[in-house]
């Protein structure tokens, strides 16, 4: 029958950091785990058709090695958030199929495609980063406030702010050829 050709595959994945002597990995000297979850179906829709739908968690010190990316946004596998994808592909030959596919990430964390060290990769909840902006131009914006290292700060969290991704989305069409 009809699901006889259908395919639901899922996956959970976790990682571990360790760091050495007060350093620090993903903005934290401390030992901290993260997790990742992978789930989806792929549908025929015609005899040469088939229709996917995927969805991937990563919570706040999930870190994959998935550093080469097929898209404009990053990987999703990548996400410490919430990623959705729907795509069709159609089997042109054998050897050739053609794809559409679209991909949204929401962002829950901060460095989501960062790699490993003090700074890059640094996980801080993206809700965090936006009430620290809106504490800086509401702090900047009263002229009695004259501390420059407050100042200093402000300008910091704003510049932290309009540095951060909240979402992405990408759409793409292409070919590929199997050998």
């Amino acid at each position: 029958g009809y699901f006889s050709d259908a395919k639901v595959f899922g996956s959970f994945a976790w990682t571990q950091t360790d760091p050495d002597g007060g350093k620090a990995m993903l903005g934290s000297t401390e030992s901290e785990s993260g997790t990742s979850y992978w789930l989806g179906a792929q549908l025929p829709v015609t005899d040469k058709g088939v229709f996917g739908m995927e969805y991937n968690h990563g919570s706040k010190y999930w870190r994959p090695f998935t550093y080469a990316e097929d898209t404009m946004i990053g990987s999703k596998i990548a996400a410490r958030g919430d990623a959705y994808e729907a795509y069709f592909t159609y089997q042109l030959t054998d050897a050739l199929s053609a794809q559409l596919r679209y991909t949204k990430i929401d962002y829950e964390y901060s460095g989501s495609n960062g790699f490993f060290g003090n700074t890059s990769g640094y996980a801080m909840k993206i809700d965090d980063i936006k009430a620290n902006a809106a504490w800086a131009k509401s702090y900047l914006g009263n002229p009695s406030n004259q501390d420059p290292a407050m100042i200093a700060r402000a300008h910091q969290a704003i510049g932290m702010e309009a540095n951060t991704v909240e979402s992405a989305e990408n759409f793409r069409f292409y070919i590929r050829y199997k050998f």
